[in-house]
């Protein structure tokens, strides 16, 4: 059995901490990519005539600036019945994939004056995602605080349809601000997916950006927090690895505090403290906006090999300038978490997936890990690291009973959002 500093230090490369779910956002299993035959999507949203309608709907992919995101091709959505019909209405005109703009139009014939079709509702779904993507048929909302949650599923009835007349997911339907309905789905307009999430480097040291929530709810848990970021940190020194840092509330970053998208080495524990001391006086602020927060670290020029997110609750807040109600999580204020998750994994930062709840014994978990030699503590030269066999490396300590409701949920972003992009928990 190899010394504890050595098992210490080998809580390290792909570092999986059991801090909570993750992110976000998503975390549902890849569903299916592909789906039945579909006609290629138009160039161009078609022109209705008199006794046709067009339904078309924008499909995103990466978040682009703070209020903007890019078009996803290839999305396969279909007409349903209802919200739990099994096939579109028309294998035809009832499925569309979308263009190179994100655009997934339907033309509905039969909508003008006495048609068969006409004053239609039909309830738009997700069929399939492109390679490289997966699919979330469900979203998590309600109350920020995760009580009282809600698993509406991602689908929007349209209008009723008339002849001559196009409906726009933007502004006709899907696209709301009513942030006081239940069960709270007003969208952004804009249909979400998840990136598959990219693989970890399995070198010796990892770039990680480390994300902390300070919205208000997290309350006397900020201790607990910071414990857990403090875990965190420790379990990398002594390997050759780097930490930045980032913090949201309503914005990112939080209220009061800096964001270090500058790498820290923490190759020694002096590094590691010095990385520590950076939030250890933060204080919190208000609202819960993951996507301003993974998009700063989309941002940032450092491109990282891991994001681990430490947040109490669920988004309440999206987008910049600031939209949402700051109470309420909706299908818009988990889009934009996704969206920007997407972002950071499009540069190829992985996320993973643990649970840690405060009060309960925590446990880090590594798999392939290495440690520093003496005298080897500068660099990363394949003869400074060891890799060790695959295991589990337990370290249990108790933890303070949490004082207040709030239970310290860590996100890793990725698989879902991770459930960060999500099956929420």
């Amino acid at each position: 059995m190899a010394p504890p500093h050595r098992r210490r230090a080998a809580v390290a490369v792909r570092a999986l901490v059991a801090l909570t779910a993750l992110l976000c956002t998503t975390g549902l299993a890849p569903a299916a990519t592909s789906g039945p035959a579909a006609r290629a999507a138009v160039a161009e949203v078609p022109p209705p005539t008199a006794t046709t309608s067009v339904v078309t709907v924008r499909t995103g992919g990466d978040r682009t600036a703070d209020a903007e995101v890019g078009p996803l091709a290839g999305v396969t959505l279909g007409l349903f019945a209802d919200e739990g019909a099994t096939d579109p209405v028309d294998p035809d005109w009832g499925v569309c994939v979308s263009d190179a703009d994100g655009d997934c139009s339907f033309t509905v014939p039969g909508t003008g004056p006495g048609g068969p079709n006409e004053g239609a509702v039909y309830t738009v779904r997700q069929i399939a995602a492109p390679s490289g993507w997966y699919t979330n048929p469900e979203l998590r909302t309600g109350p920020g605080s995760g009580s009282g949650s809600l698993s509406p599923a991602y689908a929007f009835p349209t209008p009723e349809l008339e002849g001559g007349q196009t409906y726009s997911s933007t502004s006709d339907f899907m696209y709301s601000t009513e942030y006081r309905e239940s069960p709270f789905t007003a969208s952004t307009g804009i249909w979400q997916q998840s990136r598959n999430n990219p693989p970890l480097n399995g070198a010796c040291g990892i770039d990680v950006a480390l994300v902390l929530d300070l919205s208000a709810s997290v309350g006397s848990a900020l201790p607990q927090l910071k414990d857990a970021a403090d875990q965190f940190t420790d379990a990398l020194a002594g390997t050759p690895s780097r930490l930045s840092l980032f913090s949201f509330d309503r914005n990112s970053p939080s209220t009061g505090t800096e964001n270090h998208p500058e790498p820290t080495s923490v190759s020694t524990q002096a590094g590691a403290d010095a990385f520590k001391s950076l939030y250890a006086d933060w204080d919190l602020g208000s609202g819960t906006n993951w996507d301003q927060g993974l998009y700063a670290v989309a941002k940032a020029p450092t491109r990282y090999d891991l994001t681990v997110v430490l947040t109490d609750g669920n988004p309440t807040r999206f987008s910049k300038p600031i939209e949402g109600d700051g109470s309420r999580t909706h299908f818009a204020d988990t889009e934009g978490g996704i969206f920007a998750a997407n972002a950071v994994k499009a540069q190829g930062t992985r996320g993973g997936r643990g649970r840690r709840r405060a009060g309960r014994r925590g446990r880090l978990r590594a798999q392939p890990a290495c440690h520093l030699r003496p005298g080897s503590l500068h660099g990363r030269q394949p003869g400074d690291r060891r890799l060790l066999p695959d295991h589990r490396l337990h370290r249990r300590r108790r933890r303070p009973q949490p004082t207040g409701p709030q239970q310290l949920r860590g996100h890793r972003l990725g698989d879902q959002a991770d459930r960060a992009g999500v099956q929420h928990r």
